[in-house]
């Protein structure tokens, strides 16, 4: 099965049902426009972001399709570097496999119906298979973090709810990775591995291992998830607006760490060395 590589589905892919057009002056949708290629070039450029193969029949306005904005301009209007842009970087998209058994047409967000939601309904139908996948979300929508997702999963024709990630920013992205840890109980073997994905602005040493602290892995692992976030988060900062001074960066990095320990769990410490 196509996918983001080592074998894996695709991680993220374009909501097409998001594109809503309908009330936006010329500029107005052509800075969205800007914005959404930002985004999903930012995204591109680190990891692959996968489309439907219809998405260009998704429709943005009353009775009109994205091909129709998009590719001929019609209206609702927007500039033409902004729609082209747009049009190249999707058309660079790989597509998501449609051979998906039981794969819905049809999904409600948040209690609010998308009919020919594609790429929702491919979201769903991998969450519900324990494969979270990200949806980036054109910004003219509200729609951020994780959010409930319904369909009818194809047996009992009942709806079932998943949470499903929604991103407009980039940025967004940390969070959805961080979350993984948990929500798909990432084994000990994959743990740094994930780390490098979720914290890229880290440098994980090859030695690094739970086993040098005291305390299992799964004890720890949310704990040091948290950690790692708030070093990557905020060490760079801390460290350029106090020119680097050891005890004033400590200082500074405290109240954070202190949140990140408040749920009662105690500071892991390293493994002891033994004597013998």
């Amino acid at each position: 099965m196509p996918g983001a590589g080592d074998g894996e589905p695709y991680r993220i892919v374009v909501d097409e049902s998001s594109f809503d057009f309908r009330g936006l002056r010329e500029d107005r949708l052509t800075d969205l426009l800007d914005d959404f290629s930002d985004t999903l070039e930012e995204l591109s450029e680190q990891h692959p972001v996968t489309v439907s193969p219809w998405w260009v029949e998704a429709e943005c306005a009353d009775d009109r399709k994205l091909y129709d904005v998009l590719y001929e301009g019609e209206t609702p209007r927007a500039g033409r570097d902004a729609r082209l842009r747009m049009v190249r970087l999707m058309d660079r998209c790989p597509t998501w496999d449609t051979d998906l058994p039981g794969l819905p047409d049809r999904v409600e967000v948040a209690g609010a119906a998308h009919d020919l939601a594609w790429s929702l309904c491919y979201a769903w139908w991998w969450t519900r298979r324990r494969h979270h996948v990200a949806c980036l979300v054109f910004p003219v929508r509200d729609r951020r973090g994780w959010l409930p997702v319904s369909a009818s999963d194809g047996r009992t024709d009942e709806p079932v709810a998943e949470e499903v990630f929604h991103l407009v920013e980039a940025p967004a992205l940390y969070e959805f990775w961080r979350s993984l840890f948990e929500r798909e109980d990432m084994a000990e073997q994959d743990f740094f591995d994930r780390a490098r994905q979720s914290f890229p602005e880290l440098l994980f040493a090859d030695s690094l291992s739970f086993r040098k602290f005291d305390g299992s892995y799964a004890e720890m692992r949310e704990w040091v998830v948290r950690l790692l976030g708030v070093v990557h988060d905020h060490f760079a900062e801390a460290l350029a607006l106090h020119s680097g001074q050891p005890h004033q960066v400590q200082a500074d990095a405290l109240p954070v760490t202190h949140h990140v320990c408040s749920a009662g769990q105690s500071v892991p410490q390293p493994r002891r060395p033994t004597t013998s």
